[in-house]
């Protein structure tokens, strides 16, 4: 990422602006000289100055630094030239990883990134934007809690053991890593991260950085509990910072989501991902043949109800056509071209944003944990397929309208060749056809029949 300059270089504002400007115009060089020079391919990044003014001054004012991450990909979404960046400004801050969207994974998956993260000594905790039952729950469970006052010492004393009882099963919830954190329990850990700051003297600033469409804004909505901050499904909402004060001690500084230049995953993974919008892209079959490539087929018949099983489009893998597949959805979904052909480019959006929202259920390993035994669904078993017979579509009507191409595998060559059928001869004959039951309309005005028709029987 780009680095702010040393303001004591300048004299005065105008000219720390052209400052900022020539520093930010060589660090675009230098990531084109490493396209070319390099032969390296960068990701679409971020290329307007004043968005990374706004992430310079967030990370300036703020105590911790939380970097959101995406729970389903968390190394791709973070940026370690970020936290290098922080650690310059000041070594007293703090890099804290939130880890966000872990409702989409389960509880085994996250043990597996919580052992990784806490190998390499990493700050994080797991977050969940949604309003999930465990929240409820707690809620309801600190009702029970809750006695009525009473005027006697021994029913102060119940109430104060029950308190502490509660503060003790918050306190070893907090410790477990792999628990999806409440809002009141994430500010008690950001405020514990820097005892130094004397929050009578200031409150304590916590920004929130990351890649567009990773759930800053929601967050802070959550922590607030009330909607300060826009929120869309379109990546790039926020525009500029924002500070939103939650009490006398925390202050939250949102700054907007940037797209950092990166060498490690392609347009696809980022399409997939949410960082760009699939709304206007041009290639969708890149993506779609990753994400075939990567789930079973099995994902896909149970999510859009489109047998697959026992078919010849699926390979040894258990990996879909991707051609198929869009055809299928497309001839399902009703997304039909002028001209009655599946349009494919219309459900490859659908299935990119089934993929971002989390309706298909596409996570990546830690490093060092094999793909096959991180995805094994052991906690959520999927509904079998005698269940959804009446919502399965064949594909042999796309086979019998040529929609998709007929693929004829050996074995069926042999039976065709082998049935022993009995062979038959057509012959054309002279046979008059019955005669049809509908009278036939006649003309208005006879026609007139020529001569030698009319006095056939007359030749010799």
């Amino acid at each position: 990422m780009p680095r702010k300059p040393d303001w004591r270089l300048a004299g005065n504002a105008e000219a720390f602006l052209q400052l900022e400007q020539k520093a930010f115009v060589e660090w675009r060089k230098d990531l084109e000289d490493l396209q070319q020079k390099g032969g390296y391919i960068l990701t679409p990044f971020e290329k307007n100055l004043d968005i990374w003014r706004q992430l310079w001054r967030v990370i300036e004012r703020s105590d911790v630094v939380v970097e959101l991450l995406d729970s389903r990909n968390p190394l791709m979404f973070r940026v370690p030239d970020l936290e290098a960046a922080v650690k310059e400004t000041c070594p007293n801050k703090v890099v804290f990883l939130l880890l966000s969207k872990a409702d989409l994974l389960t509880s085994k998956q996250r043990q597996f990134w919580a052992d990784y993260l806490t190998d390499r000594g990493d700050h994080f905790a797991f977050w969940s934007n949604a309003d999930d039952r465990t929240q409820k729950e707690t809620e309801a469970q600190d009702d029970e809690m809750e006695s009525p006052i009473a005027e006697s010492d021994t029913a102060s004393s119940v109430s104060g053991k029950g308190n502490a009882d509660a503060a003790e099963a918050v306190e070893e919830r907090t410790l477990q890593a792999t628990t999806t954190l409440q809002a009141g329990e994430l500010l008690s850990i950001l405020k514990g991260l820097r005892p130094d700051v004397d929050t009578s003297q200031r409150p304590i600033v916590i920004g929130m950085v990351g890649y567009p469409n990773v759930g800053k804004s929601s967050t802070i909505n959550k922590i607030l509990g009330a909607k300060r901050a826009a929120v869309s499904a379109t990546p790039g909402k926020t525009k500029h910072l924002q500070t939103l004060i939650v009490d006398h001690d925390v202050t939250l500084c949102d700054a907007p989501g940037l797209v950092f230049p990166a060498l490690h995953f392609g347009r696809h993974h980022m399409l997939l991902a949410g960082m760009l919008s699939s709304d206007h892209i041009t290639d969708y079959a890149t993506p779609i043949r990753f994400l075939c490539s990567t789930l079973p087929f099995r994902v896909f018949e149970r999510h859009y109800g489109i047998v697959l099983t026992n078919s010849s489009y699926v390979d040894s893998a258990d990996h879909v056509d991707p051609e198929v597949l869009l055809t299928a959805l497309a001839f399902v979904r009703g997304f039909m071209s002028t001209k009655g052909i599946p349009d494919r480019s219309r459900a490859a959006r659908c299935i990119i944003k089934d993929c971002t929202s989390g309706r298909l259920p596409y996570c990546v390993a830690p490093p060092g944990v094999d793909e096959a035994l991180f995805n094994a669904a052991d906690d959520q078993a999927p509904a079998p397929l005698a269940e959804m017979a009446g919502k399965l579509h064949s594909l042999s009507i796309l086979e019998k309208r040529h929609l998709i191409e007929a693929k004829s595998s050996g074995e069926d060559f042999d039976r065709l060749y082998f049935s022993g059928g009995a062979s038959a001869v057509h012959v054309l004959s002279r046979k008059e056809k019955p005669a049809v039951a509908e009278r036939r309309k006649q003309p208005r005005h006879r026609k007139r029949e020529k001569l030698r028709r009319v006095f056939a029987h007359l030749d010799a």
